[in-house]
């Protein structure tokens, strides 16, 4: 080579990269398990928030929706809404929930989790809250 620095530069430019990125541990690229986890519980409380925003009462009209994951072909679980909610907005923020949920099983090498769900009968008040009825 003409430039013998300037092979010696790039040489030992990479081999500092190399050393800068051994030293680094996994959670600096990536995050921690227990911040991706508290991600998903403050999702999952956000979409639970949206769907019943206003107490259960005898007058309020529930309907039922299912939190769909493509991992699973199916329904991972079941939520009661309120029908006066913005359906669109709240299929929008379980999908949102659903995708982190399978991108965080993927990231931290955990199978899907695709438990055998029954659907909801009805939806019934129990102390001011919906609950689903089986």
């Amino acid at each position: 080579m003409k430039y013998p620095l300037l092979k010696n530069f790039y040489l030992g430019a990479f081999l500092m990269f190399l050393l800068a990125l051994a030293s680094c541990e996994e959670k600096d690229f990536q995050g921690s398990r227990s911040n991706d986890e508290a991600d998903l519980d403050r999702l999952k409380i956000e979409v639970e928030k949206f769907s019943g925003q206003r107490d259960c009462d005898g007058n309020t009209e529930w309907g039922i929706l299912a939190m769909t994951s493509s991992s699973c072909n199916g329904p991972i679980g079941y939520i009661a809404y309120d029908k006066k909610v913005d359906v669109q907005e709240l299929i929008k923020k379980i999908a949102g929930y659903v995708r982190k949920k399978e991108a965080f099983d993927v990231k931290w090498n955990k199978g899907p989790m695709c438990p055998m769900i029954v659907l909801p009968k009805s939806v019934a008040c129990v102390d001011g809250k919906a609950k689903l009825v089986y």
